[in-house]
């Protein structure tokens, strides 16, 4: 047993770890929280499109790769949950945790290929495995997860790419391939770009490069024309103006605060900033002194071409947008793990000892939150309509009414879609107006009885709680549910 142990302790560990990860978001997914505001939006266009019109505009200014809706879409027609409102949240759920869980094992396979230690190879995998926005995102329905499935493998692929000795016929296989990322993923075509650019600078084969590229050209051309056109133009002043914060300046003089704001965010709830970005930039110089010039200049160059398009004000440099970038940090910052040694050198052991002190620093928090997430029961996304819509269509009359906050919409058309609900509504429209005229709004409604179904509220807006004061003060309150910020009140007007 001893003699085993000790020749596959490593695939033990590594095995364990990968299963951690998958635990820790399969977890997630089988609690199946209620669907926040943009998912509701997204999912609602699942039910009410057809597969050719998620090559057009969808509604509520939601953006989404085409192939990944129509994906979708067919498991929801697969299963034919359509009409389940539970199963539905779960089977849209299910593409972005497939791809969550295969992420683990690409990003394996190509720290495989960058780091010669096993630890390094063991403590990346573990890094990426109970990463928190990872694990968030794993049971969203957003194509987030997506992004960072596709970018590591086409980053692996760039990696193992070797155009003299590849076959066309694998040529052929991997051109259809890329030609489909960007179908499936927006972002992919950073990483797409970046493996183009580096086989460029290696000047090698230009006739099957050429061959490769062909069908991504042709598929590109035909995305402009039949999605981009279409969706882009269309959205472009709204999105633009929502995400105005969130663009690099064309002088680059926001980058570094950005960067600094997205490291926060990928990392959390490690706050040592700086020993992320030391690590980075060490990492990026050892990857260049072992010569590992196409691991290197691939994650840059996706990196850069990304910072390039948000200068343009065509891609935001912004949080959940990016989260591809999480892997490819991870990459760069464990690479120093590798120099580690504890010989009796001094400069060894100072370094080591330096490098050692600085990843505790990023890996405990990290950790303790992992930890902390094997115990967790139940998940908070801020809002809870699919649980509000239930109990109110358990306990309206028909004879109440439904008031329906602006921003609250697109979680009452999703979640509505699963019941008869025949009420009279009240879809208010005044949250950008002065508190004087939503007070006469609320003063104006008849005698009755009223559903307040509030589970959203737009963060630059205090609607829930204007609306919960005026209830306490005006009316008689039957039913009040406070969860976060989500709140459904049952009251009576006289």
């Amino acid at each position: 047993m001893k003699t085993i142990l000790k020749k596959y302790w490593f695939n033990f560990l590594i095995i364990s770890i990968m299963l951690l990860g998958v635990f820790l978001r399969l977890k997630g997914l089988l609690i199946n929280p209620s669907m926040w505001h943009d998912e509701c939006g997204l999912a609602f266009n699942i039910l009410n499109k057809n597969y050719h019109d998620f090559f057009g505009v969808l509604r509520f200014h939601q953006t989404a790769p085409p192939f990944f809706m129509i994906a979708a879409k067919f498991m929801v027609n697969l299963f034919n949950v359509s009409n389940s409102i539970g199963t539905c949240d779960l089977i849209l759920r299910l593409i972005p945790f497939s791809c969550s869980v295969l992420s683990i094992w690409v990003f394996y396979l190509i720290c495989k290929d960058i780091f010669k230690a096993k630890l390094s190879i063991a403590f990346a995998t573990f890094l990426f495995a109970i990463n928190n926005e990872l694990i968030n995102y794993s049971y969203e329905f957003k194509p987030y997860a997506v992004d960072v499935f596709l970018i590591l493998l086409l980053i692996l692929f760039f990696i193992k790419l070797d155009l003299e000795r590849i076959s066309y016929k694998k040529l052929t296989l991997s051109a259809i391939g890329l030609s489909l990322a960007v179908w499936f993923s927006f972002v992919s075509v950073f990483a797409i770009g970046a493996g183009f650019i580096n086989q460029i600078i290696k000047r090698k084969n230009f006739k099957k490069l050429f061959f490769l590229c062909l069908p991504i050209t042709i598929s590109g051309l035909l995305y402009l024309r039949f999605y981009l056109l279409n969706t882009y133009l269309g959205h472009s002043t709204v999105m633009i103006d929502f995400w105005k914060d969130e663009f690099v300046l064309s002088n680059f003089s926001n980058f570094l605060p950005l960067l600094v704001e997205n490291l926060r965010y990928f990392f959390f709830p490690a706050t040592s900033i700086l020993f992320v970005l030391m690590l980075v930039i060490y990492g990026i110089v050892v990857l260049y002194k072992e010569k590992e010039y196409d691991a290197t200049n691939i994650i840059l160059l996706t990196f850069l071409l990304l910072v390039i398009s948000s200068a343009f004000h065509i891609y935001p440099f912004s949080k959940r947008l990016i989260l591809f970038l999480i892997p490819l940090f991870l990459l760069l910052m464990v690479k120093p793990l590798d120099k580690i040694s504890f010989s009796k050198k001094t400069k060894s052991l100072t370094k080591s000892f330096i490098i050692s002190i600085t990843f505790l620093c990023i890996l405990i928090p990290q950790l303790l939150f992992a930890i902390d997430k094997i115990n967790f029961k139940s998940i908070n996304k801020g809002e809870f309509p699919k649980e509000m819509m239930a109990f109110m269509v358990q306990n309206i009359k028909p004879t109440d009414t439904i008031f329906i906050n602006n921003a609250s919409n697109w979680e009452f058309l999703y979640y509505s879609s699963f019941y008869n609900i025949k009420n009279k509504l009240i879809n208010e429209k005044l949250s950008n107006t002065p508190d004087d005229k939503y007070l006469a709004l609320l003063n104006s409604l008849e005698k009755g009885n009223y559903w307040f179904f509030l589970p959203y509220d737009y963060s630059h807006l205090e609607i829930i709680n204007f609306v919960k004061n005026w209830a306490k003060q005006n009316t008689k309150i039957i039913y009040i549910n406070e969860a976060t910020q989500s709140t459904l009140i049952y009251l009576e007007i006289k």
